[in-house]
């Protein structure tokens, strides 16, 4: 019986054993708290993004400057072997060019009179892969197209674009937005005496950059009255793109006041079949010129026959946003406490707002901030208060009212 005991004593004593006890893996517990940190510090980096972004778009607004409706922008690549570095995801080809067709669409939706062209520098020349044009599919598969060797050439790009924005009209804005990757230029002259003409034909050239920043590109956008931008990452690379989608101030480039005839064709479809003069090919619907009657397949565009602007008033109107955009929302504090100025917001503001009056989400302090719209008194989060002034460029409630 003691032996009994015993063995029983031995096994209760051999159960407490830690290589006995059920398998735990406390490593899984730490890197579960770990990856909860990391997600909070992420959104709370993503909040401190998206604050200072509508910061600078709010300062912008506050500023009241003369903007040009028609565009004539070229994009020019860097096609050189600095693109397949894999310091960013996946590579910087593969970076600018998901981000510069992401450029293309957000520019034709803000400006859809305005025309943009590609060109790529690669083994010291620069080649055009697609001329002015409004067509944001055809840019898109142009920005696709190159193939990447050698250097690149900044002199030769900018002779290229600099040709092309020559014969535009004066009444609209002549641009140049550089995608550079490369560290050095392989110039076949001095590239300074280029920079001098650009700046004479007031043709504004901004640099995106990947890397480091070269001099050369800093002094091309100080004589053209542009931009420089470094990115950092992948996210501030497709943000600093899209400081480039609204028109730039028009009266430091002297842009001519002009009156410009344009034409809002009609769309007809199921008549005799006609060569459209865009494509050269026989179709049974298009959209006819008011002056020449020539058919052309999509809008808006330039007819080939007379010459004439073909939009449609949907187009202008959409042109017109950044004439008359929207007013600053006034930043209110959750606490109960109001930036604004008279009583009627203080009282208002006394009350916390619990939902947005866009998406109609509660407003938690912890992740977002609430603004007030001067006009209708409604208030909106962060989301939507950065969507009605750089998508929608109306408030909702205004409209209804």
């Amino acid at each position: 019986m003691e032996d009994d005991v015993d063995m029983e004593d031995g096994v209760e004593e051999k159960d407490t054993y830690a290589w006995e006890k059920e398998y735990q893996r406390t490593w899984e517990m730490l890197g579960d708290a770990s990856a909860e940190e990391d997600f909070m510090m992420e959104k709370r980096q993503e909040f401190e993004r998206k604050l200072q972004k509508r910061l600078r778009l709010q300062e912008q607004l506050s500023r009241p400057v003369r903007k040009g409706l028609r565009r004539h922008m070229f994009l020019v690549m860097d096609g050189s072997q600095s693109v397949l570095l894999e310091d960013v995801k996946p590579n910087r080809l593969g970076l600018m060019r998901s981000a510069s067709k992401r450029f293309v669409e957000e520019f034709f939706d803000q400006n859809p009179i305005s025309q943009l062209g590609v060109i790529v520098t690669t083994n010291g020349v620069a080649h055009k892969l697609s001329d002015l044009t409004p067509n944001a599919e055809k840019n898109c598969k142009a920005i696709d197209a190159p193939t990447v060797a050698g250097q690149p050439s900044l002199q030769n790009a900018l002779e290229v674009a600099r040709t092309t924005l020559n014969l535009v009209p004066r009444h609209g804005s002549r641009e140049v937005l550089v995608l550079w990757a490369s560290l050095s230029s392989k110039d076949p002259g001095d590239v300074l005496q280029t920079i001098e003409s650009v700046a004479r034909d007031r043709i504004r050239v901004s640099v995106v950059g990947l890397g480091a920043e070269v001099h050369v590109l800093r002094r091309l956008v100080t004589e053209t009255g542009g931009k420089y931008h470094v990115a950092l990452d992948e996210d501030h690379y497709s943000e600093i793109m899209g400081l480039h989608v609204p028109p730039p101030p028009a009266n430091k480039f002297r842009v001519e006041a002009a009156l410009v005839p344009m034409g809002f064709p009609e769309h007809k479809s199921g008549e005799r079949r006609r060569l459209c003069v865009c494509h050269k090919q026989v179709t049974t619907r298009g959209y006819f010129c008011p002056r020449c009657n020539a058919k052309c397949c999509e809008l808006p565009t330039e007819c080939l026959t007379c010459g004439l602007t073909l939009i449609s008033s949907p187009h202008l109107a959409r042109s017109y946003h950044h004439l008359f955009s929207v007013p600053n929302f006034k930043r209110l504090e959750l606490t109960g406490s109001s930036t604004a100025g008279d009583e009627g917001d203080k009282a208002r503001a006394a009350a916390p707002p619990t939902f947005c009056s866009g998406c109609l989400e509660p407003l938690d302090p912890s992740n977002t901030i609430p603004f007030q719209c001067p006009s209708c008194q409604n208030i909106f989060c962060l989301d939507c208060d950065a969507f009605i002034h750089e998508t929608l460029h109306n408030c909702p409630h205004c409209e209804l009212d």
